[in-house]
């Protein structure tokens, strides 16, 4: 009996051996066929080389390939330094004035691709500066340095100049952004007869401002003006007009101050109706002008008929000059034919 039952467990066994001898090899050739091909991209080892195997049989392990370095970046290049509003208002110029023949002059070129009106060139023989003019140097050589302390602000002179030229033809000229200090004084009126209206006297705290305009060579300011014209226009378009011409604006609120009225008599004013317990500490600065043709005016305006009858009239012929200084003159107008001799 013992000897019949190992006859029949040997039969067993070797089929189990069998099985586990190919179990094995499916296992293997699975891992090395199958798996392969179902290994998701960019995961696991390297691809085996396809260098064919060695003539003894013996397999070799092929070295994972290796992991890729972290590339460094360059260095960034230095951005260039920011260019002065001189140097950015000269390029655009420059590259608006590629565009016309080498001898159309500057100011035409302006007038084609900025549509200004009264373009401005530098002066003859100079050429557009690369700085914001130094206004304090500039302006002691045109009025003197004790009218310069005592009278104007010279820190952030262009932008005070132009937000001024600008507002003076508007309804409000904030004074606090004026390139000359306050008048002196305060506004007087009279009211002994009838109307409240404006003092003569008030002319008065105006007097030495218009003596000032009238002794400033306008020749020599103009030229600094065409000089460091770049300066002025490029704070033009910083204030908010990107599309506008600083020198067009300028002419305008000229002849704007040029068509000031000038009444018979002088102004009626009166303080407008404060509800409320607050009351104000310059009640003088709030008369408003009874005449609604007259309260309609700009700010510019209404400074010229503050000032009296006499020092509009000075101013007017100051700016006048100017006017012709800044301003492009008009076209000749025709002028009619001669008649024919008779015969």
């Amino acid at each position: 009996m013992p000897g019949e039952r190992r006859s029949r467990v040997a039969p067993v066994v070797a089929v189990l051996l069998l099985a586990a001898l190919v179990g094995a090899g499916v296992y293997w050739w699975l891992a090395q066929s199958g798996g392969e091909a179902n290994r998701p991209r960019g995961e696991g080892v390297a691809p085996a080389a396809s260098t064919p195997p060695p003539s003894d049989g013996v397999a070799t392990v092929t070295a994972p390939a290796p992991l890729p370095q972290p590339v460094t970046p360059l260095p960034a290049a230095q951005a260039p330094a920011p260019l002065t509003p001189a140097e950015q208002t000269a390029a655009r110029m420059a590259e608006l004035v590629q565009a016309y023949p080498p001898d159309t002059p500057l100011g035409e070129v302006a007038t084609k691709t900025t549509r200004a009106r009264h373009p401005i060139e530098p002066p003859p023989g100079e050429r557009w500066g690369d700085a914001p003019p130094d206004a304090p140097g500039v302006l002691n050589a045109l009025v003197g340095r004790e009218t310069v302390l005592s009278l104007l602000q010279t820190q952030d002179f262009v932008r005070r100049f132009v937000a001024t030229i600008d507002s003076l033809g508007r309804e409000h000229s904030p004074p606090m952004m004026w390139p000359v200090n306050p008048t002196e004084g305060r506004f007087t009126v009279q009211d002994d007869r009838g109307p409240v209206r404006i003092s003569p006297d008030n002319g008065a705290r105006y007097t030495s401002r218009v003596l000032v305009l009238e002794s400033v060579n306008l020749e020599a300011m103009v030229r600094q003006y065409r000089l460091h014209y770049p300066s002025f226009q490029h704070t033009y378009e910083e204030l908010g007009f990107p599309n506008r011409y600083f020198n067009d604006r300028l002419v305008q609120v000229i002849d704007q101050l040029l068509r000031t009225p000038a009444p018979a008599d002088y102004p009626a004013v009166e303080l407008p109706v404060i509800h409320g317990p607050v009351r104000p500490e310059r009640p003088w600065v709030m008369y408003e002008f009874m005449d609604e043709d007259l309260a309609e005016l700009t700010a510019g305006q209404k400074l010229m008929l503050r000032m009296g009858p006499v020092n509009m009239r000075r101013v007017k012929a100051r700016l006048q000059a100017l006017r012709s200084l800044v301003a492009t003159p008009a076209a000749a107008a025709p002028q009619p034919a001669k008649p024919a001799p008779k015969r």
